[in-house]
């Protein structure tokens, strides 16, 4: 948690803005969110722009905010060791609708380029379990975002 504070407070934050922990917390979900787009080795337009509709629907930021949230959560996961400093933010911070909300916006990354992957799909069911879903509403998060 450290690690995401400081890049909040090198980057994006201004000096003067105490941090109250909301970006961290955003940039947590994207991290979650960038590392679906790019578990299958590349992470194409229609994947980036299906993490940045997520981060719109889930945050109140402007455009520059949400592009810098999406530069930063790639920074973010390339020096993770693990997701545990990503799930924990998330643990602790959203009720159960806004986990189950966060893992349907995990699958429409998934879905964006046309297909899962299986990377893409063993990780969703892993986060899943990390932040406490319940195995049926992962089943009705993968459903409704599935494409029509």
């Amino acid at each position: 948690m450290d690690r995401i504070k400081q890049f909040f407070d090198d980057k994006l934050v201004p000096r003067q803005v105490p941090v109250d922990g909301t970006h961290e917390i955003h940039l947590a979900a994207a991290a979650l969110l960038m590392e679906i787009a790019r578990a299958d080795s590349q992470i194409d337009a229609q994947e980036e722009a299906a993490v940045i509709m997520s981060l719109r629907r889930a945050f109140d930021l402007n455009d520059d905010a949400l592009e810098e949230t999406a530069k930063l959560a790639i920074t973010a996961t390339d020096e993770a060791e693990d997701f545990y400093q990503f799930t924990s933010l998330v643990n602790e911070h959203y009720r159960a609708g806004e986990k189950q909300a966060l893992v349907e916006d995990l699958w429409r990354v998934a879905w964006a380029d046309g297909a899962v992957d299986k990377y893409e799909a063993h990780f969703i069911r892993r986060i899943s379990g990390l932040i406490h879903v319940p195995h049926s509403q992962f089943i009705q998060a993968k459903q409704r975002a599935r494409p029509q």
